[in-house]
């Protein structure tokens, strides 16, 4: 192995991925996570020299995890989020792009809603359910007027949301607990309830067979065919979330309008829209709750 180069280690990677039905893009961000290179020119020209035998062991270890199933996210022990590089464990769900598309909308929303900000000039954000961090710690460092708090049902989560927050110096407030209830039962309340639940229905057959294995259930599936934490969240958000105060929720795949039945049920006089992922679903449902 002496003789082989990175480009050479590259090329063999990638398509022992290809014939697993894998992204053979994770060759590159996986060699290039071992070698520790970060610009494009610097990682051009390592291409063409000899692949150490230090990192060549590292890299044929971790690739034969990602080849038997396991998110290259956990292998490496990092998903970049938001322009951000977020630790992520077995303990919280992988953070997805379509996540940043509910980071943007809050952020807009709260921008152009003069009538959330208060005289000390700040906002009250929940972020239910936070796993690694990555909506939290997102909002609270790309507006540093809003008061950031985060909950999460696992002390394992909460212990990889606090370290990410440490190292990327946000300010984020930690609470354990089932959904809202550790803020409810502190009488708090605010003025941005933000969620991505778990929204899988356990009888769901179209997940990937890595995600099941893999990411932890407790962060992906719920019960009334995915909807149960909606309901919760929405019943939760009349003891939480001042008037004039929004919800904001990414949701499944054909749960949009569900999600938006279940809150003009509850808040008739709000103001809900819909808001579409990458792919043009409709993944987000936001309202105003007048």
């Amino acid at each position: 192995m002496s003789m082989m180069t990175y480009r050479e280690a590259l090329r063999r990677a990638s398509s022992l991925l290809e014939q697993k039905n894998q992204n053979p893009k994770i060759a590159d961000w996986l060699l290039r996570y071992h070698a520790n290179v970060e610009g494009v020119s610097t990682w051009l020209t390592l291409l063409e020299q000899r692949i150490d035998h230090t990192t060549w062991t590292g890299y044929q270890a971790d690739l034969e995890r990602v080849l038997s199933g396991e998110p290259y996210q956990y292998v490496i022990g990092e998903q970049d989020f938001y322009g951000r590089t977020f630790e992520v464990t077995p303990a919280v769900l992988i953070p997805r792009p379509e996540t940043e598309l509910l980071v943007e909308q809050v952020l807009s929303h709260a921008k152009q809603d003069s009538s959330l900000w208060t005289e000390n000039d700040e906002v009250t954000v929940v972020d239910v359910g936070t796993g690694s961090g990555a909506i939290a710690v997102s909002l609270a460092l790309e507006e540093p007027r809003m008061s950031v708090k985060a909950t999460d049902i696992s002390s394992d989560a909460l212990a990889i949301a606090k370290r990410n927050a440490q190292r990327l110096e946000a300010h984020v407030q930690f609470f354990q607990g089932d959904l809202a209830e550790p803020l409810i039962t502190l009488h708090e309340t605010v003025q941005i309830l933000v969620s991505n639940p778990p929204y899988v229905a356990r009888t769901d057959q179209h997940l990937e067979r890595q995600v099941v294995e893999y990411e932890p259930h407790v962060a992906l599936f719920s019960a009334e065919d995915g909807l149960y934490h909606y309901r919760q969240l929405i019943q939760q958000s009349k003891y939480l979330v001042q008037p004039g105060g929004w919800l904001a929720f990414e949701v499944g795949i054909d749960q949009a309008q569900k999600v938006h039945d279940m809150i003009r049920s509850a808040y008739p006089d709000a103001r809900i829209q819909t808001k579409k992922d990458y792919q043009g679903l409709e993944r987000m449902v936001l309202a105003k709750l007048c």
